[in-house]
């Protein structure tokens, strides 16, 4: 622990603070349990990347997808068992009938 120590007080004293990684993911997720985010809308979802790496996070809440490119859509690029558990897709057909 000295030698942390050390190399934390001399990046302190160079103006760099040392910290310990914490993926971008695991920070989204404190964020949203925090404060109590139990949906998530996805607007520009493309192929439901994003919606799949916070429920690989342990996200559990609801997820609205929004993607206005058909072709893009999870549900028309990934398997039936990739999009994840809780994803509502809303394509430009349906939100065109929604009107």
């Amino acid at each position: 622990m000295i030698l942390y120590e050390l190399v934390w007080r001399l990046g302190r004293r160079a103006g760099i603070e040392i910290a310990r990684y914490r993926p971008l993911a695991a920070r989204r997720m404190e964020l949203l349990r925090a404060n109590r985010i139990g949906t998530v809308i996805d607007v520009g979802a493309n192929t439901g990347g994003y919606g799949s790496e916070l429920r690989a996070f342990g996200y559990a809440g609801q997820i609205i997808s929004l993607e206005p490119l058909a072709g893009a859509s999870p549900s028309s690029r990934a398997a039936p068992n990739r999009i994840p558990t809780g994803t509502r897709e809303l394509s430009p057909s349906r939100l065109a009938s929604a009107k």
